[in-house]
């Protein structure tokens, strides 16, 4: 059977007191267990006293302000304790117990498997059949099913086989130059994968709710984000052994968005159509980003000198970023 660690990095780790007390009964905790690494108040003493009240596997640390640092570890701790597989949730994000125990159901083989990250709290029922046996990606898959496959990755979307992963060095993000580029993270890590010749499973039935961005962030805060993040999706997309298709491909689906949507932000916030196309383009002709991203751009720098520069590689190790912007 599969075994699985469910990582959780968080600034705050209050709300999942309350939300990891359902999970109790619901898994088999002997394949599995959930790791919170929290860079905010430290609340080991209440969950240790949430495991001794539980049936929860869970283990508790403290960790640096860097998000990735924090999930670095949490996958360094998971694959030391012996687990196979490694799952990541932000803040924001949760994780329904059943899909975990319908993932240690499955024998499943690949280096890296791509779920699902959808927008708000509703997971659709999930029957006893189990994942559906969606098809791989491999070099040799059609370019339809490239795009199908490579058009779905986000971090926390992602379940990765944890000793491939730390062989990998952990979570980074793309650079360009000297320059670190906040964002593209999951793609970076998933076009390393199918360059290394590994097959790239799916699973649809493997949804993590929260969608892909902070509900607490402010409108100027979701315009550089936008900025900045789409430019590092992009860059990451141009990682050699990628095809150079799919960044164009990328490009064109926002045109069409913004096309249906017309100049309004998209619904719900999540980013503006006509930024998110300018930052692609800028990344894909070698133009440095936009102003409006300086602000995401130097709340990276910022986080990684708190954290003493230990973001984007394993534990205890110097990041591969320079301070220079």
């Amino acid at each position: 059977m599969n075994s699985i660690a469910v990582i959780v990095s968080t600034d705050d780790a209050r709300e999942y007191l309350q939300f990891f007390l359902k999970w109790g009964p619901k898994v088999d905790w002997s394949h599995s267990i959930l790791i919170l690494v929290n860079s905010g108040e430290n609340m080991q003493d209440d969950f240790f006293n949430l495991s001794v009240s539980t049936d929860l596997n869970i283990r508790y640390f403290q960790g640096v302000k860097c998000p990735l640092s924090k999930r670095n570890q949490g996958a360094k701790i998971a694959h030391d304790l012996g687990f196979q597989f490694v799952v990541f949730l932000n803040d924001y994000q949760k994780l329904e117990p059943e899909v975990i125990q319908l993932f240690l159901s499955q024998k499943r083989t690949e280096k890296l498997i791509v779920g699902r990250v959808i927008s708000g709290n509703h997971v659709e029922t999930l029957t006893d059949k189990g994942f559906v046996d969606n098809l791989s990606l491999s070099k040799k898959s059609s370019a339809g099913h490239k795009w199908e496959v490579f058009s779905k990755v986000s971090e926390s979307g992602l379940i990765i086989n944890a000793e491939y992963f730390l062989s990998l060095g952990g979570w980074s993000w793309p650079t360009r130059g000297q320059r670190p580029l906040v964002g593209g993270d999951g793609f970076l890590l998933m076009a390393r994968t199918f360059v290394d010749g590994h097959i790239i499973g799916m699973c649809d039935e493997f949804v993590v709710t929260g969608g892909h961005l902070n509900p607490k962030s402010d409108l100027e805060i979701i315009r550089s984000k936008s900025a900045m993040y789409s430019y590092a999706f992009t860059v990451a997309t141009l990682y050699p052994g990628i095809p150079r298709w799919l960044a164009i491909r990328f490009v064109l689906g926002r045109i069409f968005r913004m096309a249906q949507l017309g100049l309004a932000p998209i619904q719900f916030r999540e980013h503006y159509p006509g930024i998110d196309i300018s930052a692609r383009l800028r990344a894909i002709f070698r133009i440095k980003p936009s102003k409006l991203s300086h602000q995401i751009a130097m709340r990276g720098l910022n986080t990684c000198i708190e954290s003493g520069f230990a973001c984007g590689k394993a534990p205890k190790s110097k990041c591969i970023f320079t301070p220079k912007m």
